[in-house]
């Protein structure tokens, strides 16, 4: 009989050591309610020292989307051998694998989250073998449904930010605004930073940013903008940089998974993702206490409250926003004192756990029914 206390958590792995540490802190605060979580997870020390820090069991599996049935047996032997009683999804890849391997795995009780919102998910991803669909936000959940997610499956569980990322990004503000300066913006004139971080492609919309920059500057010169992230655009930014003879005014960083340290530096943090179903970074900018200028696009505008948190609007009023929350700094701040009350009000970790515990149970109790 598999242990109900027992989770494990499926994500693929893509280059990116986010998510796995984003899930490492959502199953330290679950141990509060009584569950044991397992993370499956290439063999990697950082990753495995930070995770095993927070008191998660580590199990050494690199997670890919296979047609081999016998990389279907090996995950289903896995969840065999770890003895869970529930297996959480984390992406589309662990869907799809899993859906695969159950006949391997037993009887096991199935939770699933995606972050990525796309056209067609296809019905198969939540079919009969899914027992509950967590949805990061409530436009996901309309992604769900239109896939064909039956309604009585679905909850709304935001993805959730851990607190002591946002109170060393309070914490450490000055130290850590010290050292963003000195390694890319040492010119002390320029006190603002803007902060766009997501996957720099298209549908992200840097390229508008940073076309709107030189406005931005004759509007407010002493304004220093940061682009963080990777992705298919970022040669093109670069080029597109040095064309605008933006280089003095600009910074194009790869990821860095201590975003608190841009978090602490910035004073405006600008999200302008099209396809952005979690807000993940909006709560965390949010949580740290800065001003946020939103595209009215994905879950922005549940997440920020327009006039009252920060600013959402559509696009083609992102530019003036920028202007607006830059030169206002008693607005600016203003907003990100209320910003921060709400993200540790609505948006923390300890709290989503709880509600995840709740659907681990109700999926739990539907298996053994």
């Amino acid at each position: 009989m598999p242990d109900r206390t027992r989770i494990l958590h499926l994500v693929a792995h893509d280059g990116n050591w986010e998510p796995f540490i984003r899930i490492a802190s959502l199953a330290a605060a679950l141990r509060e309610h009584g569950f044991h979580s397992l993370v499956a997870a290439p063999d990697h020390s950082r990753l495995w020292e930070l995770s095993e820090a927070a008191g998660v069991e580590m199990l050494d599996y690199t997670l890919t989307s296979s047609f081999n049935p016998l990389r279907w047996r090996e995950l289903g032997n896995l969840i065999k051998t770890a003895d869970v009683g529930l297996v959480h999804l984390h992406d589309q890849v662990s869907g799809k694998l899993l859906s695969w391997a159950r006949m391997f795995a037993g009887s096991i009780a199935v939770v699933a989250t995606r972050y990525d919102i796309e056209p067609s998910f296809g019905n198969a991803d939540y079919g009969s073998g899914i027992d509950i669909v967590a949805a990061p936000s409530h436009v996901m959940e309309s992604v769900y449904r239109e896939s064909g997610a039956p309604r009585e499956k679905l909850a709304v569980v935001y993805a959730g930010i851990n607190i002591a990322t946002a109170d060393r990004a309070g914490e450490e503000r000055d130290v850590l605004r010290t050292t963003f300066r000195q390694q890319y913006c040492p010119d002390k004139e320029k006190p603002l930073f803007l902060i766009n971080i997501a996957p720099l492609e298209q549908a992200s919309h840097q390229m508008d940013l940073l076309e709107a920059l030189p406005e931005i500057l004759v509007a407010r010169p002493q304004t220093h903008a940061v682009i963080m992230g990777e992705g298919p655009l970022l040669d093109e930014l670069q080029r597109r940089r040095k064309i605008l003879a933006l280089e003095n005014d600009v910074s194009i960083v790869e990821p860095d998974k201590a975003y608190h340290r841009l978090l602490a530096a910035g004073d405006c943090y600008v999200a302008m993702g099209a396809d952005d179903g979690t807000g993940l970074m909006i709560q965390a900018a949010m949580a740290a206490g800065r001003g946020v200028v939103a595209s009215a696009t994905g879950c922005h505008g549940e997440l920020v409250d327009d006039g009252k948190t920060g600013v959402v609007v559509p696009y083609d009023g992102i530019k003036d926003a920028i202007i607006d929350m830059l030169q206002n700094r008693t607005r600016r701040e203003h907003l990100g004192r209320l910003a921060k009350v709400k993200a540790h009000k609505s948006f923390l970790m300890a709290d989503r756990a709880g509600e995840m515990a709740g659907l681990y149970t109700r999926a739990l109790d539907t298996k053994a029914m």
